[in-house]
């Protein structure tokens, strides 16, 4: 019983996306989040306010935020997220992933290729844990994670 209060009161273990997509990597990600259709994790931090600019679709050119900023954005073809096992290679998979870097006001958004998303036990407003394994082209690169740990956004809703 001690052990198992000791390894709660560590909390949970860190997200470590491993690759690089368009030459920009991850490492830790200092914001993981989730929430509606959406699993989002930004480079650096952000509060769950800060992510109100999170579309299924963007503009390519227009960046959706005034700062620099690497994110990785899991979206569902649904109103929320959902535990399973998910492929999201081709136009009519269930999930979609794409990087989104602005650097200098100048935006990119790279959509996936071919990949899995792994999504544990959702429940409402609680964190949310899975992996992932994502290739975007030969070009660009890939992210991976065996491990990552999300908490709950109510700024993700659409």
């Amino acid at each position: 019983m001690l052990i198992l209060l000791g390894l709660m009161a560590c909390g949970a273990d860190p997200t470590i996306i491993d690759g690089n997509v368009a030459g920009e990597s991850m490492g830790e990600p200092l914001t993981a989040m989730w929430g509606g259709p959406f699993i989002v994790f930004v480079k650096d931090e952000l509060d769950c306010r800060e992510l109100d600019f999170t579309r299924r679709t963007y503009d390519q050119g227009t960046a959706p935020v005034d700062f620099n900023m690497v994110a990785l954005q899991f979206s569902f073809d649904a109103p929320d997220v959902s535990e399973g096992v998910f492929s999201t290679e081709g136009t009519d998979a269930v999930v979609d992933a794409k990087t989104l870097i602005v650097s200098g006001g100048a935006f990119n958004e790279v959509r996936d290729r071919t990949g899995t998303i792994t999504v544990g036990e959702v429940v409402d407003r609680q964190p949310l844990e899975g992996s992932f394994d994502i290739t975007f082209s030969d070009e660009e690169g890939s992210f991976s994670t065996d491990y990552f740990y999300a908490d709950y956004c109510i700024n993700l809703i659409q």
